[in-house]
């Protein structure tokens, strides 16, 4: 099996594949749920990686305006897990929102560990309303949300 691993822009042939990528995430609770509807509506978020010519992991850079932006579906399929793949996706978006000029990046995530060592620091998910407001106000979870809010300033 090829080990060199590609990052792309998402484009249509992708959403399916994405989906499935995601489905197990959301029924563990780890990851809002997204349908291929609704991963269509905000396909130019997406970026995937490749090994070979197999899609093994997703990501989403969301931009809230403001030079705010959230990484976001991040997901890995377990078949390509432990490989670096999650680092190089979330390392593309950064850069994608890196060409903003100067940029905070946030995620929402029960592994912050994997964010530390990527640079991000631990902050109080207050910092985003507007996250709060679009997505938090529809999770299970909103009175109890279990998430560590995490920050990284670029640029």
């Amino acid at each position: 099996m090829p080990t060199e691993t590609r990052i792309r822009n998402a484009d249509e042939k992708d959403i399916y594949i994405i989906s499935e990528i995601l489905r197990p995430y959301a029924e563990n609770k780890l990851l809002l749920s997204r349908s291929p509807e609704d991963i269509l509506s905000h396909l130019k978020n997406f970026c995937v990686a490749l090994i070979g010519d197999k899609i093994a992991g997703c990501c989403a850079l969301r931009n809230y305006g403001n030079n705010l932006f959230e990484v976001r579906s991040l997901a890995v399929s377990s078949k390509f897990s432990n490989m670096g793949i999650g680092t190089k996706l979330v390392t593309f978006c950064m850069e994608k929102a890196a060409r903003n000029g100067k940029v905070k990046v946030f995620a929402l995530t029960y592994r912050s560990d994997f964010f530390e060592r990527l640079g991000f620091r631990k902050v109080q998910k207050s910092l985003f309303p507007e996250k709060i407001w679009s997505d938090c106000s529809v999770c299970s979870k909103k009175d109890n949300c279990d998430e560590d809010a995490l920050l990284i300033e670029i640029g």
